[in-house]
């Protein structure tokens, strides 16, 4: 984006039954691809690195957009967490199914779907970290 030239996508996080949501809207485009990269990830405590991204206002993506949703999703992977997304609609959900993403990307059709996916996740995620080695989970239970 050029500096003084007003945005064409908003960036809002908030929490949704605990849950981060980033809610994007606007525009996904190579204009604003960096500062919205820079904007979730912001968002994204390093600590808790699992979140939905609701793309319910969003009226475009071009392939650098699409890029976007690819790259925040790699680095929370890589972080230890998830990304869900919801919200896809019109031409956003057409290139998603034409192309197979949903083949990669965590989408639920509600913003409740998606957060009880991440809590899902994040409760599998932490029940993994506390097994030690060679435990096989079954902390505090006993055969009868």
């Amino acid at each position: 984006m050029v500096p003084g030239e007003p945005k064409n996508y908003t960036l809002r996080a908030d929490l949704h039954r605990g849950t981060l949501v980033i809610y994007l809207g606007g525009q996904l485009t190579l204009d604003n691809a960096n500062d919205l990269n820079r904007g979730i990830l912001t968002s994204i405590p390093r600590n808790d690195p699992f979140l939905v991204l609701d793309l319910s206002e969003v009226s475009y993506a071009d392939s650098s957009g699409l890029s976007l949703l690819f790259s925040v999703q790699s680095k929370v992977v890589r972080a230890g967490g998830r990304m869900a997304m919801t919200g896809l609609h019109g031409h956003l959900r057409e290139v998603m199914s034409v192309s197979n993403y949903y083949a990669v990307f965590a989408v639920s059709e509600t913003l409740d779907a998606a957060v009880d996916f991440i809590e899902a996740e994040k409760k599998s995620h932490y029940m993994r970290e506390t097994d030690g080695p060679g435990d096989s989970g079954n902390a505090g239970t006993r055969d009868a």
